[in-house]
């Protein structure tokens, strides 16, 4: 009779340490995948606030070069910034080549490619006419914006796994 009883006191024992191993696994997920939701809604608003940046300092570059007579380059904040024949800023660098997304994103912002420590990604892009040029700044699968050089519009985007 002793030897049933402590194989049934063995036995619930053995099944409360699982149950609380499970829960504490349970407990563990939830918390990871939690805290890569938050971490995503950071990165979204970080990347918002360097967008706003981004489409402010080329507003006060093209305000600059209206003020100027608009000249094909301008000296601004101790950089040289090209600008195109409507003003708006598509290098900072000297051996100009057409639109520069990587130069001009960390000369305008003054910072390097980062967001949270998380790269962010680049493509140049061009219209159907081929009259214009953009960048297409992203994170991939969360959020990006366009800035088209001809008109200095800055048009956020949602991103997906096909770019």
């Amino acid at each position: 009779m002793k030897n049933k009883e402590v194989l049934e006191q063995l036995l619930r024992g053995f099944g409360f340490k699982e149950l609380m191993i499970a829960i504490m696994l349970l407990l563990v997920s939830c918390f990871i995948y939690f805290s890569q939701q938050q971490q995503s809604a950071i990165n979204e608003t970080s990347f918002a606030l360097s967008a706003n940046l981004f489409a402010q300092t080329s507003a006060e570059v093209h305000l600059q070069w209206l003020r100027e007579g608009k000249p094909k380059q301008l000296n601004w904040r101790s950089k040289t910034v090209f600008v195109n024949s409507h003003g708006w800023p598509e290098s900072i660098a000297a051996n100009k080549n057409g639109l520069n997304c990587a130069l001009l994103w960390q000369g305008l912002l003054d910072t390097d490619m980062l967001i949270n420590n998380e790269p962010i990604q680049v493509k140049v892009l061009g219209d159907i006419n081929g009259r214009d040029s953009g960048c297409l700044y992203y994170l991939p699968e969360q959020s990006g914006f366009e800035y088209w050089a001809k008109t200095g519009l800055i048009k956020q985007r949602l991103i997906d796994k096909t770019l």
